[in-house]
């Protein structure tokens, strides 16, 4: 395969991480705004909503594009350097954790011991948006022998029922306990059903399935729309029906978007450049939502309707300032 066919080929995988990154930044607004709270009474809320439901696919998105890239990896001996990759994800963490500390402690003048600024540190909630990284942690260390143990399973028959496996075990649970009802054990869940969303990934990387993407996108638009008009017709508060982001529901929204948009093909080579700050632009991104939303709702917050047309501001300004900061940090990082 020449050199340009391949990056024709990577260039979806990059649109897959930017669209996940502004849909974790998309989510991020209806966090800091409640939406939870609020009863989906009308239309404007059915479509805040719609958009939160959709958006809740971000992180799920990341992980089957795990999977799907470390598929082309095969290990033949697992030695430390085996985990160097980590570095990289530790020294981003580092980095912002340090980033999230100066405003916390200097802006927002949040007093704690050192002691104590040392545990969120070590537990990953120094960042608040940082239990992703401790989620990714995890599987990076058992990435290798996941990998074996798909590449092993040499039919494609005996990968399904892996995949049916772990959906079974993690995500189907994720799916349907929920209010306090428990209607599956859920020992080891929270595991399995990140590692369905690996195996899927990798699944997708093996074998190319081609869905029309008129179908996928109809897909993904009822999906979301029945997770948002449920509560409508519930008369109640919103509460996704699709339950925790592992769950099935989202094993279905989430793999439509992948596969919509994993193969795309494009010569806008500029996603690629600002794709590789995704990481990065994660991890800062807590940032300017403290800052950007304590100022907006302060002066222009009145009610939950009113302020979402703030939506069409607040994700570019979140997103550019991040990335500009990641950008910053890569060159310091360098020096």
């Amino acid at each position: 395969m020449s050199k340009q066919k391949q990056q024709q080929r990577d260039i979806g995988l990059d649109i897959v991480r930017v669209v996940a990154i502004l849909f974790v930044i998309t989510g991020h607004f209806f966090v800091n705004t409640h939406i939870v709270a609020h009863p989906v009474s009308n239309v404007n809320l059915l479509a805040q909503a719609f958009c939160n439901s959709v958006s809740t696919v971000a992180v799920p998105l990341f992980v089957l594009l795990t999977g799907y890239l470390h598929r082309r990896k095969r290990y033949t001996e697992i030695d430390l350097h085996t985990f160097c990759g980590l570095k990289k994800v530790l020294v981003s963490y580092l980095f912002f954790s340090m980033l999230c500390f100066l405003l916390r402690f200097f802006y927002f003048n949040e007093q704690h011991s050192v002691v104590e600024w040392g545990q969120m540190l070590m537990d990953f909630s120094l960042i608040p948006y940082g239990w992703y990284i401790e989620m990714y942690i995890g599987l990076f260390l058992l990435m290798p022998f996941l990998n074996i143990t798909f590449e092993n399973l040499h039919t494609q028959n005996n990968r399904r029922f892996l995949i049916i496996a772990t959906v079974i075990n993690g995500s189907l649970p994720a799916f349907v306990n929920r209010g306090g009802y428990q209607l599956l054990p859920d020992y080891f869940a929270t595991f399995s059903s990140v590692a369905a969303f690996y195996f899927i990934g990798s699944y997708i990387a093996s074998y190319r399935p081609q869905v029309r993407k008129s179908v996928l996108l109809s897909v993904v638009v009822l999906a979301c729309m029945a997770d948002a008009g449920s509560n409508m017709l519930l008369h109640r508060v919103y509460n996704p029906m699709g339950g925790d982001i592992f769950g099935f529901f989202y094993i279905v929204v989430a793999t439509s978007v992948f596969l919509l948009l994993y193969d795309v093909k494009s010569e806008q080579h500029w996603i690629s450049k600002i794709a590789i700050y995704t990481l990065d632009v994660y991890l800062c991104s807590w940032l300017f939502d403290a800052l950007y939303y304590t100022f907006l709702k302060a002066h222009f917050y009145t009610t939950q309707e009113s302020f979402f047309p703030f939506i069409l501001l607040t994700v570019p300004m979140v997103y550019s300032s991040s990335l500009l900061v990641s950008w910053l940090k890569s060159k310091v990082v360098r020096m």
